[in-house]
């Protein structure tokens, strides 16, 4: 390449007030050695891309937009010709000018002007140099026995790269609470439960694909398989209540609601629901506005913890006629389930250990199949050697007990003690397994 060849400079010159605001942004792109007429600017809906504004290369190397006075601010990405990404934050300021080089667009960054960008783009810069040393790692680490010292020497060298790269993130970010990419950083960053660092009040916090991650990983790193069912139910509700009492935009509040509410209103942690109910407002309307879920919840609540189950009286399979509480054991699980249902078999491996291990300790096991009178559950109960109490649902009593008992839904189970007061109501065997050992130990 001759010498006389310039080197050009990305001038992105971004002028993105809040949607409130007059002002026009007008975006203009110098690169080095430009291989593509045409350049591309992409806001992000969630975390699809919505092109909105392209330009064509101009005679002195220019590639020029503009952007309507209310568009949203947040992350956008900018390409040049096929291959050249630029993801950048907009967030209120009136220029934002960068310098690069086109076959390296992103590795060559340099921002010239724009405080938001130098945190974003350096901690970019950082993130990508982190998961290239991770991924290598990862394909060493696949050569040797998990223990062997190489193994854990180089297992070691992750957590150490893991840990440079957070302390990195919180020095880059450090002094600056105002900015849209400190917000990225902690969200990114931070451990899963935490929002600490992240401004909650900004509305621009909703323009970054990172944030829907970030709430799951909130709810996902609240999962304890330590905990039985009801005390991963008030670890979830303190934790939602405390993240909603934070002071926040309120489209920042309706969103976050919005989306623990959906996440939610189909699972049995019903103190959670409740406490979103509670706390969210009028931005739980996911819950409060539908009629299904308000009667499902109102019909959960004689179910308590504490509460006396409703008594029935049921046929086994092999043709006894008992009462639920007349059956044998001081604690029983009452188990409503369908050989139909995946998640029903798939735990009857871990019911079965459970069963065994407890059932000398004075625990049952009442498993009532809701697939009415089915003749072919005989069967399978003596096919996958279910040695506990087993009936079904009957024409008479099939419409009851969904009603008494609330089952919208396999498997739903409950743990009695032997007055039938519910001791908890777990979701999956785990669950179960942690209040037995509280109750009967190991």
């Amino acid at each position: 390449m001759q010498a006389s060849h310039r080197l050009l400079t990305i001038a992105l010159a971004l002028t993105l007030l809040a949607p409130w605001a007059t002002a026009q942004t007008r975006i203009t792109l110098d690169v080095q050695q430009s291989f593509g007429p045409m350049a591309w600017l992409y806001s992000y809906r969630g975390k699809e891309l919505v092109e909105v504004d392209s330009s064509r290369l101009s005679p002195d190397g220019l590639y020029q937009f503009t952007l309507p006075n209310d568009a949203p601010q947040g992350q956008y990405r900018l390409t040049v010709g096929r291959t050249g990404i630029i993801e950048l934050l907009v967030h209120g300021e009136q220029r934002i000018a960068l310098r690069s080089v086109v076959f390296a667009l992103a590795d060559s960054l340099r921002v010239v002007q724009s405080e938001e960008n130098r945190v974003f783009v350096s901690y970019m810069r950082m993130l990508r140099a982190h998961e290239h040393k991770r991924r290598l790692l990862d394909q060493l680490l696949q050569l040797y026995p998990p223990d062997s010292p190489f193994a854990q020497a180089l297992a070691h060298e992750r957590n150490d790269a893991l840990k440079q790269l957070s302390q990195s993130a919180q020095n880059l970010c450090a002094g600056r609470p105002e900015l849209l990419a400190t917000s990225y950083i902690n969200l990114n960053a931070k451990p899963h439960t935490s929002w600490d660092g992240v401004n909650l009040n900004v509305p621009a916090l909703l323009g970054l694909p990172v944030w829907a991650d970030a709430l799951w990983r909130f709810v996902e790193g609240l999962q304890d398989d330590q905990l039985d069912k009801e005390q991963q139910d008030n670890l979830y509700a303190q934790q939602a209540a405390e993240l909603l009492g934070r002071p926040m935009a309120d489209t920042v509040r309706a969103r976050l609601t919005n989306a623990l509410c959906m996440f939610f209103a189909e699972s049995d942690y019903y103190t959670t629901t409740e406490t979103l109910l509670q706390k969210g407002g009028a931005h739980a309307a996911a819950i409060a506005n539908s009629p299904e879920q308000m009667q499902r919840i109102a019909q959960e609540r004689p179910l308590s913890i504490g509460a006396k189950a409703p008594d029935f009286e049921f046929t086994t399979i092999d043709g006894r006629r008992l009462k639920l509480s007349k059956t044998n054991g001081s604690h029983k699980l009452l188990l409503f389930w369908s050989a139909w249902c995946p998640h029903c078999v798939d735990m009857l491996p871990a019911l079965r250990q459970l069963y065994a291990q407890y059932q000398p300790k004075g625990f049952e096991i009442v498993a009532i199949s809701v697939d009415t009178e089915d003749p072919q559950l005989p069967a399978f109960v003596r096919g996958n050697q279910l040695t506990w109490l087993n009936s079904t649902f009957t024409t008479k009593n099939e419409e009851l007990l969904a009603k008494r008992y609330n089952i919208d839904g396999t498997p739903k189970m409950l743990l009695l003690d032997d007055k039938l007061r519910i001791a908890s109501k777990p979701i999956n065997p785990t669950q179960l397994r942690n209040k037995l050992k509280q109750i009967l130990g190991e």
